[in-house]
């Protein structure tokens, strides 16, 4: 028996050297829902052709087997080049219908977006270009397929790279005399892609395949359907009720284009594209309106800089931006979670390559992040600053390639692109480096690519991507590459000089704080180069404990002393372990990635935080907790139960004997959730205070803290855009706030 739909075995296949309609069947290919597909051929062997044959279960239901036969009068009355074609139809010994089709070579869309992910816009206009023609010559002789999704679109491999709409099983006549299969209380359609009116049984129209191509589109530029759910019945009531999501959710997307889409989806017929012509035609002007560079600013008067600086603080600055797209171009041989494990390391390595670095995240998806970083002056990014960008870039792939456990189907683009943005109040708004499809690669390349702009004057080796391609790939640096950052190309006249060095004394990079932090970042660089070499000699010693406790332990050989001395060597291994971990994170302490982001009950949050509390620690202090139940914030479970977790137990060691804690949440006026744990420990002095938040700095005892705890928290309260506030009186307990933006109520 070969698989179903879902995986179930189909009944009754045809063996091969079976004759159908004067072929011979050489194997079978797939089944769905409806029938079974089988490679034939001729018995000359002149031609190969595809035979769908009806499972022999549904030969007794009139329905199956009146839509499999009206399949064939269909495709036969729509004979067009973008439709698959018939060739013959007829009904076996046993009563099965049989379709003899055209054979295609290549692979379905759906298929291709599993492998590849999401396509570019000018991509999705030459698929959808095909499929439209073939629905407007469908429509205009009054044929409806209803079953547009991925899975029925192939792309034929071979040098006329011909696209085909397939299946039309679902296809409805719309002729007053046509076999009406369609009752008021049965939804006819792909799930994934049913229009409002096909759910409510009403009439159907070229609107309805317009809903279709609107589905279609958002999942050839997201790779995801715009509703997903494990029931049917949810995905209807979603496609009936559901607000459409923009497709610039999920990826770096115009507007223009959320506007197709949205239209197309539109609950309402009459408010969507007339007909699939009008669809395609506002999708091609969409895509070539991306094409179009955007017009240069003009240089501000007096007057309009005032405007400017007075109306939401935006200015146009140079910048670069760094792309890191990643694709999981596998087989589907991989388990799911650890494709999304993967994504979702290499993501977060990016934060902290980049975000250490000064640059800022512009677009954010589930598998893509632009990072951007404004210029130091008003004309062109200076090389130097672009510099540093391909620098971050090789470390983020270098990082990858060591840190990251995937195999050959990991594909990770960083792509790096110069121009000019529009800022406003330092955030990036507009521009062209956010029109990521514009200038990032489509195809899963898996290096560090660049365009002209952004390598232009760098001492770096790249070559062509391919040819014709304006995109570089990067090779390396050149030997004298550095002498970018030399003194001489750097300082400026003895007078702007002088008036750099004012400015550092005031507050800039002489400012003994920036200097420590600077100092800081330069011990947790060195120190997390130090642990990482001992990671390999530690790994070695814990299996060659691990295997001697195994071998002695099964035969008997290992006295009670020596075991235990053993199993402490394993223990002090493992924490070993478990500390250069934390270091390694420490080392990146300012970008700690805030992972998987959503909304959150804040009451949740600490409820499950006590939960994971020792009760141990339970039994030391009293815990009071007082939260509204009404405070919800954007982030990270994992990081911000941490950071819970992490500002209990510091409570909870400031105790002396016993004592309390109190835990309170409320959502101020402003929209600011504040979470307040407090307790009536021994305080701490002022000294303490002022560097409470560093790496590395603990008042604990040796051997009782590593000093990472509260710098790891503000770092995470930081990346969520918040803050945390300390006060403390020595004898009389520490009071930490944290500070975050409100959420809606989901």
């Amino acid at each position: 028996m070969s698989g179903g739909v879902g995986g179930a075995p189909v009944r009754g296949l045809l063996a091969p050297g079976t004759m159908v309609g004067g072929f011979r069947i050489q194997n079978h290919l797939a089944s769905g829902h409806y029938g079974s597909m089988y490679v034939a051929e001729e018995p000359e062997g002149e031609r190969k052709v595809a035979i769908k044959v009806l499972h022999p279960e549904l030969v007794s239901f009139g329905e199956p087997f009146i839509r499999f036969m009206r399949e064939a009068r269909i495709l036969d009355l729509v004979r067009h080049p973008k439709v698959v074609e018939v060739y013959d139809s007829g009904i076996l010994a046993d009563g099965r219908a049989f379709l003899v089709m055209e054979f295609l070579e290549g692979e379905d869309l759906g298929s291709y977006l599993r492998k590849h992910g999401r396509l570019s816009p000018a991509r999705s206009v030459e698929i959808l270009e095909a499929v439209c023609d073939a629905l407007s010559h469908a429509h205009a002789r009054s044929v409806v397929h209803r079953g547009l999704k991925p899975s029925n679109v192939f792309l034929c491999s071979g040098e006329a790279q011909r696209i085909v709409l397939l299946d039309f099983v679902l296809a409805k006549l719309s002729e007053h005399n046509s076999i009406e299969l369609t009752s008021s209380r049965l939804a006819v359609g792909s799930p994934s892609s049913l229009a409002p009116e096909q759910i409510r049984g009403k009439p159907v129209d070229a609107r309805t395949d317009v809903y279709g191509l609107g589905v279609l589109l958002y999942q050839i530029l997201t790779a995801r359907p715009p509703f997903e759910s494990e029931s049917w019945v949810a995905v209807q009531h979603l496609h009936l009720h559901a607000p459409r999501p923009r497709p610039s959710r999920y990826a770096p997307l115009s507007p223009l284009l959320d506007e197709v889409v949205m239209r197309a989806m539109d609950p309402d017929p009459s408010v969507r594209h007339a007909s699939a012509a009008a669809f395609l035609d506002a999708l091609r002007r969409a895509v070539e309106d991306l094409g179009e560079r955007a017009p240069a600013a003009p240089e501000p008067s007096a007057a309009s800089a005032a405007s400017d600086a007075i109306e939401n603080s935006s200015v146009t600055m140079p910048a670069v931006a760094v792309y890191v797209d990643v694709r999981t171009a596998h087989d589907g041989d991989e388990d799911d979670d650890v494709v999304l494990d993967a994504t979702d390391a290499v993501l977060e390595r990016a934060g902290q390559v980049f975000t250490e670095r000064g640059f800022q995240i512009a677009l954010e998806t589930s598998s893509a992040t632009l990072y951007v970083r404004s210029g130091s002056s008003d004309g062109e990014m200076a090389p130097r600053e672009r510099l540093e960008a391909v620098g971050a870039a090789l470390a983020l792939r270098a990082m990858i390639a060591e840190e990251v456990p995937a195999g050959p189907w990991l594909r990770v683009n960083i792509t790096l692109h110069s121009g000019r943005m529009r800022f406003r109040d330092g955030r990036p708004l507009e521009g062209e480096l956010l029109r990521v499809e514009s200038w990032a690669p489509d195809a899963p390349v898996g290096d560090v690519l660049g365009t002209e702009r952004a390598f232009s004057g760098l001492k770096v080796e790249s070559e062509p991507l391919a040819e014709g391609s304006s995109l570089l790939r990067l090779r390396g640096l050149k030997a004298d590459a550095m002498s970018l950052f030399d003194d001489d190309e750097l300082a400026d006249d003895d007078a702007q000089a002088e008036s750099e060095a004012g400015e550092a004394a005031a507050g800039g990079l002489n400012d003994p704080r920036v200097m420590h932090l600077e100092m800081m970042a330069q011990i947790g660089r060195h120190t997390a180069g130090i642990v990482h070499d001992l990671r390999s000699p530690l790994t070695v010693i814990r299996g060659s404990l691990e295997l001697v406790l195994d071998n002695t332990e099964s035969r008997g050989e290992l006295t009670d002393s020596e075991r235990k001395i053993l199993s402490n060597a394993y223990q002090c291994a493992e924490q070993m372990t478990d500390m250069i971990s934390l270091i390694l994170k420490a080392s990146a302490i300012k970008s700690y990635s805030a992972g998987t982001r959503k909304i959150l009950s804040v009451g949740d949050l600490v409820d499950n935080a006590l939960k994971l509390v020792s009760k141990e620690l339970r039994r030391k202090a009293t815990i009071r907790v007082n939260h509204d139940g009404s405070s919800w914030v954007f982030g990270s479970p994992l990081r911000l139960t941490q950071v819970l977790i992490n500002l209990i137990v510091n409570a909870s060691q400031a105790i002396p004997k016993r004592g309390r804690i109190d835990i309170e949440t409320c959502t101020t006026n402003d929209g600011r959730v504040l979470i307040t744990v407090r307790d009536n420990g021994v305080g701490m002095t002022p000294d303490v205070l002022a560097r409470v938040f560093e790496p590395y700095f603990s008042t604990k005892d040796a051997g009782e803290g590593t000093g990472l705890g509260l710098s790891l928290a503000h770092a995470i309260i930081k990346e969520h855009g918040g803050e945390i506030q300390l006060s403390s009186t020595p004898g009389q307990g520490s009071s930490f706030i944290i500070d975050l933006p409100a959420a809606d109520v989901p």
